[in-house]
């Protein structure tokens, strides 16, 4: 989602605005059109077709006073299929037993005689009070056959669908319904309750920062934090801000994320932060509150555990890893260049782009490594310019 920024400076006020696109909510919006028939009226018209009801119908017509010529036709909401005719000489149920987790269970259907083969007719049934339909229409169906007076027959049998599907209308309601709430819920959510806009006011006069944040629905929030005591300031690898309070108090913003820099990537647009414009952010910060005054210091947040910290004063880089916890100081004296090497593509046809600091001694140490070359070309700018390289 792009972000647009908005930057108001004063001798004692810094201001600086991000108004997130409407284009993400659209498309939230957009995605119900789509999602409201797959997972809600496909499953739904899936589960119909299948507890229909179904019908068998036998028609017979007497050709002769002893041929009797009879076809049988299934029909369901979608469609009609009809069996090759035969020429029918009786009928009679069939008994079959069979065993399963309850026990031992009898079936019962209908079969149709001709000369030379066996056909069934209707479903099968497995109760006893089933059985003495069946045999009604048996019964039809012989009488038929034996009276040559009578010319025209037609009987039918209507299955029970609903009741045989049952347990898989159960599974798929089961599965369906915390399927469709999850997605609705994921979708909805930022439609209520995305950050629009943010807004970070530094006003030295009054010693504190505004944080003015912005929700669909005119909903607001605003929080003050002093800016009195110890303060820090970091960049983040992804182009955030943190600002660290003497309350220990950190505050993250995606202010600068999301901006300036576009390229392709799998035939699609993507954007990501441009470290240039999240460098020249900070040190204006830090001249307004006094940090850095020189600008002779750069803190970089490779992530929550690991923070690189180039002072190009004392021509050292300090990198701490708190997870271990281990703190390596590098000089940056002698010949010292930033390179940028891709990898061989993966599996999904990707190439990483990694930014390594050479030192004089010929160790490499990986600052930062991405998808995004632009994003890499543009980190090894800001450093080479900040510690005064020769590239």
């Amino acid at each position: 989602m792009s972000t647009v920024q908005n930057i108001q400076q004063s001798s004692d006020r810094f201001i600086i605005n991000s108004a997130s696109s409407v284009v993400y909510p659209l498309l939230s919006i957009l995605h119900l059109v789509w999602i409201i028939p797959l997972f809600v009226l496909f499953p739904a018209f899936f589960i119909i077709i299948l507890t229909a009801p179904r019908q068998q119908i036998l028609n017979c017509t007497r050709i002769e006073p002893i041929q009797v010529k009879c076809r049988v036709q299934e029909k369901t909401i979608i469609q009609t299929n009809e069996e090759p005719p035969i020429q029918l000489t009786g009928a009679e149920v069939i008994q079959q037993e069979g065993s399963g987790d309850d026990g031992i269970y009898t079936t019962y259907q209908i079969q149709l005689y001709s000369k030379t083969k066996k056909q069934d007719f209707g479903y099968v049934k497995d109760t006893k009070e089933d059985e003495a339909e069946l045999k009604t229409i048996v019964n039809q169906i012989n009488l038929f056959v034996a009276n040559p007076n009578q010319r025209i027959l037609q009987v039918n049998q209507q299955s029970q669908r609903w009741v045989e599907m049952a347990p898989a209308f159960v599974f798929l309601s089961l599965w369906e319904v915390p399927v469709i709430f999850v997605i609705i819920f994921f979708i909805i959510w930022p439609i209520f309750f995305d950050l629009l806009g943010e807004t970070w006011d530094f006003d030295t006069k009054l010693s504190k920062l505004t944080i003015t944040k912005l929700y669909p629905f005119q909903r607001k929030t605003e929080e003050e934090y002093s800016l009195l005591g110890q303060i820090s300031l970091q960049i983040g690898i992804n182009c955030q801000l943190y600002l660290l309070l003497d309350s220990k108090k950190q505050l993250i913003s995606n202010l600068l994320h999301g901006v300036q820099v576009e390229e392709a990537y799998k035939g699609e647009n993507f954007f990501c932060g441009s470290p240039k414009f999240a460098f020249q952010v900070a040190v204006q910060i830090q001249q307004l509150l006094n940090l850095n005054k020189k600008s002779e210091k750069l803190t970089l947040r490779q992530s929550k555990y690991e923070i690189w910290n180039f002072d190009r004063n004392q021509h050292k880089l300090t990198v701490t890893k708190f997870s271990l916890p281990e703190e390596s100081e590098y000089f940056l004296l002698g010949q010292v260049s930033l390179q940028i090497s891709n990898s061989e593509k993966d599996s999904d046809g990707d190439t990483t782009y990694e930014l390594h600091l050479i030192l004089d001694s010929g160790k490499k140490l990986t600052l930062y490594s991405s998808y995004s070359k632009a994003t890499a070309e543009e980190w090894r700018d800001v450093i080479t310019e900040f510690l005064k390289l020769n590239n």
